[in-house]
């Protein structure tokens, strides 16, 4: 596998798009794309800074030699077996529980489950699997996302909000128009595709890392 077919399997696994990846990385869309074709190779700096940001092994991404941390295994889900007391690995939460964050690791630890980390996140992180399309293509359903509250919505990020009565929590991108924050949905069919993020929206989180999971148990 060489560096370009490396990098299309990291974005692909990414919530960044080759847009998102040079406004991060300040660099020119073109040296994206030929990044991607394979007409031109980043300098070993940029490799690392590309790997940071698309949570993956830089020594995997420019060598091929060290497993990328987003590659699927057999099965990434777990029932809790723990001991009493200990932390999780990282709860998948349901959309409609959303309400009791922070404190999402006091659910019910013998009826909660729990996945690998497949990227870097904090403790109070937490998974969630994409139930409808409205963020396709780049989100589709059986999709889990990693969500991090510590990690502030900026300009074009992937959060999880929510209405502020419970009554609704989705993922969108927030994007700032005239000064003005929406929450967007990906799919341009989608119903209801911008909505004003105002006081009456709270959000949970920041996505920092999504994968497919191969052979789900629920």
């Amino acid at each position: 596998m060489t560096f370009s077919h490396r990098l299309k399997k990291a974005l692909n696994a990414s919530p960044l798009n080759q847009s998102d990846l040079a406004r991060v990385l300040q660099v020119k869309p073109q040296s994206v794309q030929q990044w991607l074709s394979g007409k031109n190779f980043p300098r070993r700096p940029r490799v690392k800074s590309i790997a940071q940001h698309l949570n993956v092994s830089a020594v995997w991404l420019s060598e091929g030699e060290a497993p990328s941390s987003y590659s699927p295994q057999d099965s990434h889900w777990h029932e809790n077996r723990s001991a009493a007391g200990e932390l999780p690995l990282l709860p998948l939460l349901p959309w409609l529980g959303l309400s009791c964050l922070p404190n999402h690791s006091k659910e019910n630890a013998t009826k909660q489950k729990f996945i690998h980390r497949p990227c870097t996140c904090s403790n109070n992180a937490f998974a969630l699997k994409i139930e409808d399309n409205s963020m396709y293509p780049r989100f589709v359903i059986g999709d889990v996302i990693i969500v991090d509250p510590n990690i502030a919505a900026i300009h074009n990020t992937y959060v999880v909000a929510g209405k502020c009565d419970n009554s609704i929590s989705v993922l969108r991108q927030k994007v700032v128009v005239d000064g003005m924050a929406l929450l967007s949905a990906n799919n341009p069919n989608w119903p209801d595709r911008f909505r004003k993020l105002d006081k009456s929206w709270l959000i949970h989180g920041t996505v920092v890392g999504k994968y497919r999971i191969l052979s789900p148990t629920s």
